[in-house]
């Protein structure tokens, strides 16, 4: 089934929503001695969509959202700033390390799916050392508190380079079948939203040897 481009984006945001509210559900918990840490994968859906189609329309779906998850209570503020936090860098490495009006190869996605781990991890280490001075008051407190935190943050860190590749192979297949990657033009330079990650590798390498007989 392929939509004109509008309708499919219309189609494919709203999916994108829906099941940014599931997700919202499903919450991986991880006990500390401090307390609860709870591990979402929310923000990755955000971030694939901004891979898939472009990085303001994710980030208004990301912003409608987390409103929506934080009026219906299925997760509290103060973890869903933290996610929009780790989404606007994902929005900066997209931006700066991903290239538009072409295919990204699976290459380019894995490495995507390392950098938004990194960063997780990151700033989930800036945000601990935040609460332990602020609750402590003093460097050898603020260390203590990372301790605990940091392998649930790695374990985080992990869980998102692993989901991100996943996340964008099969928002990709859904895209294509809504026909969101036909341009209306194949000469408009002014159309910025992205190809299809995908690539189909059997194929490209059948094509190669066809050509290679034909040159023969």
């Amino acid at each position: 089934m392929k939509l004109e481009y509008r309708a499919a984006l219309v189609i494919f945001d709203v999916v994108t929503l829906l099941l940014m509210l599931i997700l919202s559900v499903l919450q991986f918990n991880v006990t500390l001695p401090s307390g609860n840490f709870h591990i979402a994968v929310v923000a990755l859906v955000s971030i694939a969509l901004m891979a898939l189609t472009d990085i303001s329309n994710g980030l208004v779906v990301t912003v409608i959202g987390f409103t929506l998850i934080c009026l219906f209570k299925m997760m509290n503020w103060q973890n869903l700033l933290q996610l929009f936090l780790l989404v606007v860098v994902g929005a900066v490495i997209i931006a700066l390390g991903l290239p538009k009006h072409q295919r990204m190869t699976h290459q380019q996605i894995i490495w995507l799916g390392l950098a938004v781990g990194i960063s997780q991890l990151v700033l989930l280490s800036i945000i601990f050392f935040i609460i332990g001075w602020t609750y402590f008051g003093n460097l050898r407190g603020t260390v203590v508190e990372l301790q605990q935190v940091f392998p649930a943050a790695i374990l985080n860190g992990l869980l998102d380079a692993l989901l991100v590749p996943p996340f964008i192979f099969m928002g990709a297949r859904l895209a294509d079948k809504l026909g969101l990657f036909n341009r209306p033009s194949q000469h408009d330079n002014h159309d910025d939203h992205q190809d299809p990650p995908i690539i189909e590798m059997g194929k490209q390498d059948k094509q190669d040897h066809n050509n290679d007989d034909d040159h023969e």
